[in-house]
């Protein structure tokens, strides 16, 4: 399959209400993604589209992503709108327990989250979805970001692990290996969609550029943990945006180089040899095998103040407009 139009989806925990409603303005303006790629609740967010999707055209109907959108917005508020449908804070006693024993399995019991996803996400659909998907996650054996579509057997696993945030979640064993939330190497799968062709891609990012200190309490280990993810994911996120920048701007240099090159080739007495070498030598040098893809960013001004273990309908539903606003914003000045 040939993937054009790349939807690549950051991590950020709860805070993917913002993503998901972003998600759906960015549907409703008529872009029709080839491919979504998903790290942590974007891995949650993708492959509800690509099942939705998939249960589209097996009840044999046309594929209509407004209505993915509006589905997955619905997901959340029905779905994804207080913790206990997330996961339960593990009582102290018990994880004092499993600490000793070495058998510690995450400071939140995320249940909930396993039967949302096993409930909700057909592996059926995702082989028929016409969008194909892909959820990051890190094998914490090898270090190495997994890229699992629904080839993989035990898909659903992959998009658990990839939602699992380290220390906060317990890690996911597929076969023998652990694996933990894709945000560790990949917040944003970018380098994927690049790999596999992508002409254009739309990012969706739930945090803002610039973290604004947000408080939290160092004392309790759970927000403790949740707000060292942050900083860390948020700078790579950063890092890895601006790299893609830095090459398109680079890419879009060396053909203004190369053509100049030719024009001034062109005007002076010189065999056609030569010149004919010279420019065969400007296409082996690396910036020649780089493509410049057009990115649309979307991400909010501000940091979104959501808890994992605290919030309510009304956050939710305020997230997601936040979300659809800041992409009918963006998307009107692309």
């Amino acid at each position: 399959m040939e993937i054009k139009k790349a939807l690549v989806l950051s991590g950020g925990s709860i805070k993917g209400a913002f993503q998901a409603g972003a998600i759906a303005e960015l549907l409703a303006s008529g872009f029709v993604p080839d491919a979504i790629y998903g790290t942590s609740v974007g891995s949650l967010n993708g492959s509800f589209l690509a099942d939705r999707a998939g249960r589209m055209i097996r009840a044999g109907q046309e594929l209509d992503c407004p209505a993915l959108g509006q589905q997955l917005e619905a997901f959340w508020m029905n779905d994804l709108h207080s913790p206990s449908q997330v996961g339960v804070q593990r009582r102290l006693i018990p994880l004092i327990i499993s600490l000793l024993r070495r058998n510690f399995k995450g400071l939140i019991d995320t249940g909930p989250l396993r039967e949302l996803v096993e409930a909700q996400i057909d592996p059926e659909n995702l082989r028929a979805s016409p969008i194909k998907f892909f959820a990051c996650a890190v094998n914490l054996v090898t270090g190495a970001a997994v890229y699992a579509n629904e080839d993989y057997s035990g898909i659903r696993d992959y998009i658990i692990a990839s939602t699992a945030i380290p220390v906060e979640m317990p890690y996911i064993t597929i076969g023998k290996s652990p694996y933990v939330d894709g945000g560790v190497r990949e917040v944003a799968p970018l380098k994927r969609a690049i790999d596999d062709g992508a002409e254009e891609i739309v990012c969706i990012i739930c945090q803002p550029e610039k973290l604004q200190g947000a408080s939290f309490e160092p004392g309790n280990l759970p927000k403790f943990a949740m707000r060292l993810m942050e900083v860390v994911t948020n700078e790579l996120v950063n890092n890895d945006i601006e790299q893609f920048r830095n090459v398109n701007r680079w890419v879009e240099t060396f053909q203004e180089v190369q053509d100049d090159l030719e024009t001034l080739l062109g005007s002076q007495d010189r065999a056609e040899t030569d010149s004919a070498e010279i420019l065969e030598k400007m296409t082996e040098l690396p910036f020649a095998k780089w493509r410049r893809i057009p990115i649309t960013v979307i991400r909010p001004d501000n940091e979104i103040v959501l808890d994992l273990l605290h919030f309510t309908p009304v956050e939710i539903q305020e997230v997601l407009e936040q979300g659809r606003n800041i992409a009918r914003r963006d998307l009107a000045t692309t």
